[in-house]
């Protein structure tokens, strides 16, 4: 449309049902240059194009897409758009790609007015930052987005949002979201923080083959919009990875509970929240809680006391495998409620200086801790005890420690009628210092003949 290339003032262009248009797409992709301040653009019904490019017109407000039935590819990225352009769902069966980056003036959406999802929606309103891999990334700013996309909505069983990835942070805190917490590479999310950093110290497996994750970053100002909102509940109930990151309003992740259970939550990654106190708070016995979760990750939280406390329901916890806490200045125990543990194979816990005590006997279940394999311990000062009751861990086979010189004993032992079962697991593997290896106190020699210790 050559003709247009004249018109740098026009603010409104109304083509549609003009079905014989040549070069439509390739027209379309130049709007922004020949028409830098169009605000209107009715393209309905216009000639069918396969994919139509708007990004970068700086000054579009309004588009109109109806009947373009055979779009497969739609880009409005670094336009201003107010509305969602809901007349997608009449042709999301071709359309596959939705592009809506940098969109900072679409602030609101209506998701019960969507029907249809492309496969992959690429949504962040602020920079530019792309979500490889197919499914849904979403970056907003407000928590309210997700307001009207109820938990019951179709959407959550199509493509679409067979895989996720919300993020809700300001714009000022997003340059780092994908240096520092989960991110969709290819078709797996991967750790691309600290814990992958640190494996060299760490038993723990960085990859995470989850496909539905929520990402809170921010300050308190995020606090009032999140804590008591409906938009939790509507992703939240959907979740199998979560991740918190400089929270300043969570002090518990109880804060979240009151709009969803995360019943389907795997992976919980928390760091930098630094008035957050305790992670879970059990209020009932009769109802399990977080039965699905398997991960879980904790980092730089100043005012962390304890992991778990109160009462659980029977059947909480049952699928946690691995735990990673690193420092948390103020934590003295692990659980202080009544668990069952009986899943955990990795503990490691590192630069915890008030630590004293991760299972306090009596107060976990008697199957507990019946698979834990490897345990990874560091600068723990004030660490006297594992585990105080009376409990075998006859799977452990990897057991670092540096750094502890008050750990006195190792749960390498059981009492039963016959003493004669007073023996270490087979082949456990040992590393620590010379000197805290010789202060150890035993509860009987037999059991340092299966003991392999080394530096």
């Amino acid at each position: 449309m050559p003709f247009l290339q004249h018109l740098t003032t026009l603010e409104q262009l109304d083509i549609s049902n003009c079905a014989n248009l040549q070069d439509m797409q390739e027209a379309a992709a130049s709007f922004g240059h020949i028409l830098p301040i169009l605000r209107v653009l009715d393209l309905s019904n216009t000639t069918p194009t396969v994919h139509l490019s708007l990004r970068g017109n700086s000054s579009l407000e309004t588009i109109n897409l109806k009947g373009l039935t055979n779009l497969e590819v739609l880009d409005l990225s670094s336009t201003i758009i107010k509305e969602f352009p809901y007349e997608i769902s009449d042709f999301t069966r071709r359309l596959r790609h939705l592009d809506l980056l940098g969109t900072k003036h679409l602030l609101f959406v209506d998701w019960e007015r969507i029907r249809l999802l492309p496969q992959e929606l690429i949504w962040n309103q602020c920079e530019a930052k792309n979500g490889d891999g197919g499914g849904a990334f979403s970056s907003v700013t407000s928590a309210e987005f997700f307001a009207s996309l109820k938990a019951s909505s179709p959407l959550w069983n199509q493509n679409c949002f067979s895989r996720f990835r919300f993020c809700i942070s300001p714009c000022e805190e997003q340059g780092n979201v994908d240096e520092d917490i989960l991110h969709l590479q290819g078709e797996q999310f991967f750790y691309n923080n600290y814990y992958t950093q640190s494996q060299r110290h760490s038993f723990a497996n960085p990859k995470s083959h989850l496909d539905r994750h929520l990402d809170i970053r921010g300050g308190e100002r995020l606090g009032d919009k999140i804590s008591g909102s409906k938009f939790v509940d509507r992703v939240s109930d959907h979740t199998d990875s979560l991740t918190l990151c400089n929270n300043m309003f969570v002090t518990s992740l109880s804060v979240l509970e009151n709009v969803g259970d995360m019943a389907e939550l795997k992976e919980c990654e928390i760091m930098k929240c630094n008035n957050l106190e305790n992670i879970f708070v059990g209020k009932t016995a009769w109802i399990p809680s977080l039965r699905c979760l398997e991960k879980l990750c904790l980092s730089h939280l100043a005012r962390l006391r304890t992991v778990c406390e109160g009462t659980f329901g029977r059947g909480s916890f049952t699928s946690l495998k691995s735990i990673c806490i690193e420092f948390c200045p103020r934590l003295v125990k692990l659980f202080s409620s009544d668990v069952c543990l009986g899943t955990l194979e990795t503990l490691e816990i590192r630069f915890c200086a008030r630590l004293e005590e991760m299972f306090q006997g009596g107060r976990i279940e008697g199957s507990s801790l019946q698979r834990l394999h490897t345990i990874c311990l560091w600068k723990l000062p004030h660490l006297t005890s594992i585990y105080s009751g009376h409990c075998l861990l006859h799977a452990l086979k990897k057991l670092k420690v540096k750094g502890c010189p008050k750990l006195r004993k190792l749960p390498l032992h059981v009492i039963v009628d016959n003493p004669d079962q007073n023996v270490a697991p087979t082949e456990v593997e040992i590393e620590g210092d010379l000197k805290w290896w010789n202060q150890l106190q035993w509860e009987g020699e037999g059991i340092k003949g299966n003991i392999h210790f080394h530096e």
